[in-house]
């Protein structure tokens, strides 16, 4: 989305960006958990990071996909 946000005044950029919110506001209401792994009997924290996401979720963040995929493809965006 940063990248859309360089070029917002554009009007189709604009477009997609409103197409878009709905997949951004999903994606950061997911929980992020940092992991470690374990090195020589101790636990090493950093490195990956894990999302955490729920079957309501993954249903909502399909759905959001789906609608935007289908409104560029129905409209030749």
């Amino acid at each position: 989305m940063n990248i859309l946000n360089q070029s917002k005044e554009a009007k189709s950029i604009k477009a997609t960006i409103e197409q878009m919110k709905p997949i951004e506001n999903v994606f950061f209401k997911l929980e992020t958990v940092k992991t470690g792994k374990d090195v020589n009997n101790k636990i090493v924290i950093g490195g990956n990071t894990k999302i955490r996401i729920t079957e309501e979720q993954l249903k909502n963040l399909k759905q959001a996909i789906n609608k935007v995929q289908n409104y560029i493809t129905n409209n030749n965006v």
